[in-house]
Parts: structure tokens; sequence; C-alpha cells
């Protein structure tokens, strides 16, 4: 602190010096860096949970990642890159997921016809809702409904 007060040039680099003696030691202490990584991925997850319940209730209608980012407050592609960081999959696969679960929940659930239920399940393209669900799922929405009929 002595070097603080004096307005030496000397002063000033023993002073830098032992500032970077300092974050030397912070850095090379063992867990310090790991516990602040955790609770940095535990505020991102709290700011993303908001995006999450979101897509939960609005799944079926048009959900665009401009929309998603701005609910948590982030550029388009910073909010891409902390969701797929966090849960492992980008923000429209997860709502895709989301939308196909629905989709079964209606296909087991209710005898309508599946493209009503694609489009209620915020899917515009009945071959693109085909498509996911085959890649999600394993067969096509109309062998789902078949075989959860018979269980």
């Amino acid at each position: 602190m002595q070097c603080a007060h004096k307005n030496l040039a000397t002063s000033d680099l023993l002073l830098k010096s032992e500032l970077l003696r300092l974050f030397y030691l912070l850095a090379s202490t063992p867990g310090l860096c790991t516990e602040h990584t955790v609770s940095t991925e535990s505020r991102m997850t709290e700011t993303l949970r908001p995006v999450l319940t979101y897509i939960q209730k609005h799944h079926s209608e048009s959900v665009t990642i401009e929309q998603l980012a701005k609910i948590a407050h982030m550029s388009s592609s910073y909010f891409m890159s902390c969701f797929k960081q966090n849960f492992g999959l980008g923000a429209i696969e997860y709502l895709n997921q989301v939308r196909i679960r629905s989709a079964c929940d209606l296909l087991r659930n209710t005898d309508r016809s599946i493209s009503d239920i694609a489009f209620d399940t915020g899917f515009h393209n009945l071959s693109n809702f085909n498509r996911q669900f085959r890649t999600k799922v394993g067969c096509f929405p109309q062998t789902y409904r078949k075989e959860s009929v018979l269980s």
C-alpha cells in the first residue's frame, strides 16, 4: 500500500507486479475458478428459465429466436450459444421436442386428425411434422397412434 502513496515510476512498477502476482495466485488456486463457473452456469440457467416457460406456454404458436432472445435480454447469437451450452441442444430443437411431446399426447388421447394435431402443436407444414415426428419418436404419427391404442 505504501507503493500506491508514492508517486514514483518504480513504485508503480512494484504495485503492478504485485497485482499480477495476486492474479496469478487467484488463477492457480484449485476450485476457485470452478466454483465461479458453476455459479455462472447456475445464473445463466436462471436467466433462461423464462424462455423455457414461454416455450411451454406458446409452443403451438410461431416462435422465433429473436423473441426468445428478447425474453432472455440477449442478442440472438449470444442467446443461441448460451441455450445450447446450458441445455445441450438448440432452442428450436428444444421447441420442436416440446411440440412433438404435445403431439404424442394428443395422438394418444384424442381422435383428432393428424393434420389438425400438427397445426395445433405449432407445425405449419404437415410433411415437416411427419419428418420431425419420425426423427424424434422413431415412427410416423399414424403408426404411433395405432401402437398406443393397442397398448
